[in-house]
């Protein structure tokens, strides 16, 4: 025990921090007090939440990253004990690429056997051929590159134009730019191509109508079935009683019961048109009345 108590005499216990005070609040969201600071307690459980976010994502991006340096350190393991294996047997190569080294051998050696009996004009005539399998080959490549950028060219210019077109033809449609509308316009322009239309202004204005119409008779079914199904949901999907949809629609049934309602304009009867005095009767009007005309 005296041992103990001069070992503690010796390593005086430090002093402990004050904890934070609390102060009384009405409400279950009290206040702490950190040196002059005051936070609620919500305040400091967010705080705790987003700092154990952070060293969880921190914490992750570390397994990452030391992950990624372990994948790297083992390729790099690898090529070097493969390099070290090539440079103390090189046929091994061979072998592991599952050919046979003798037979590598022996037609490296037959080639080279081949060329020394070969006149100048032969080797000259091998280079040039070979030169020109280059120049063929190089000559293909560019014209594959071409035809590729050609076609990307188009493409471009064609979605370029699409696009414009598209969107105009909706704008001045009344349809709007949605994933729905620009699916519907896709299928109507489909359908359009099969059945032989030219992909142009025309056909783009004739997709428009037919998208528009086919969004008309889908909205008007799914309307349609929820107004007998359960009207009041209905009212609700389209912004409640008060909605701006809703007031739109009885605006409109109003002026056309107005309308309806509205009595015409009767039209009133020509006037009658004076008479002009007659003049005395001529000889030939006496003869038609006694019947000697």
């Amino acid at each position: 025990m005296e041992q103990f108590a001069k070992q503690a005499a010796k390593n005086p216990a430090a002093p402990q921090k004050a904890a934070p005070q609390v102060a009384e609040t009405p409400d279950d969201d009290p206040e702490f007090d950190f040196d002059g600071e005051k936070y609620k307690k919500s305040q400091l459980a967010e705080l705790a939440k987003k700092r154990r976010e952070y060293d969880r994502a921190a914490s992750q991006r570390m397994e990452e990253a030391a992950k990624i340096r372990k994948e790297s350190q083992a390729r790099e393991n690898e090529l070097r004990t493969a390099l070290e294996q090539f440079k103390q047997n090189p046929w091994a190569l061979f072998e592991h690429a599952g050919l046979n080294p003798d037979e590598v051998a022996e037609q490296r050696l037959a080639k080279q056997l081949q060329r020394q009996q070969m006149s100048p004009e032969a080797i000259e005539l091998e280079k040039a051929r070979a030169e020109l399998q280059r120049i063929q080959q190089e000559k293909q490549q560019l014209e594959e590159n071409t035809k590729k950028t050609a076609h990307e060219q188009r493409v471009t210019h064609w979605k370029q134009y699409f696009d414009k077109a598209i969107g105009s033809a909706l704008e001045s449609g009344s349809l709007p730019r949605t994933a729905h509308t620009a699916q519907r316009m896709r299928n109507a322009l489909e359908d359009l191509v099969d059945a032989g239309h030219q992909m142009d202004d025309t056909a783009i204005a004739m997709a428009v109508d037919i998208a528009r119409e086919r969004a008309t008779t889908e909205t008007q079914g799914l309307l349609g079935d929820l107004a007998k199904a359960n009207p009041r949901a209905l009212v609700e999907m389209l912004g409640g009683l008060d909605g701006e949809i809703v007031k739109a629609i009885q605006r409109q049934a109003v002026e056309r019961h107005e309308s309806s309602a509205r009595p015409k304009p009767v039209q009133a009867a020509p006037k009658p048109q004076p008479q002009k005095p007659k003049g005395p009767p001529t000889l030939e009007d006496v003869r038609k009345q006694l019947g000697m005309a």
